[in-house]
C-alpha cells in the first residue's frame, strides 16, 4: 500500500475512533451520575486513548508524506 492510501485509511480510522469516544462520553453524561455507569466512562476513556494514538499515527504519516 502506498503512503498516501495508508494516510487516508489511518485518517478515516482515527476520525471514527474519535467519534466513537465522543458518543460514549455523551451517553455516559446523559446516563446521570458517573458512579451509576463506571464501565461506560472507562470504555469512553479507552476509546479516547485509542483515538489519541491513532491521531498521533496520522500526524507521523503526514510528516513522512511531506
Amino acid at each position: 500500500m502506498n503512503l498516501k492510501a495508508e494516510l487516508i485509511n489511518a485518517d478515516r480510522t482515527a476520525r471514527a475512533a474519535r467519534a466513537k469516544a465522543d458518543r460514549l462520553y455523551r451517553v455516559a453524561l446523559e446516563s446521570g451520575h458517573p458512579g451509576d455507569c463506571p464501565g461506560l466512562y472507562e470504555a469512553a476513556d479507552v476509546a479516547a486513548r485509542e483515538a489519541d494514538y491513532l491521531e498521533e499515527e496520522v500526524t507521523h504519516l503526514r510528516r513522512l508524506a511531506q
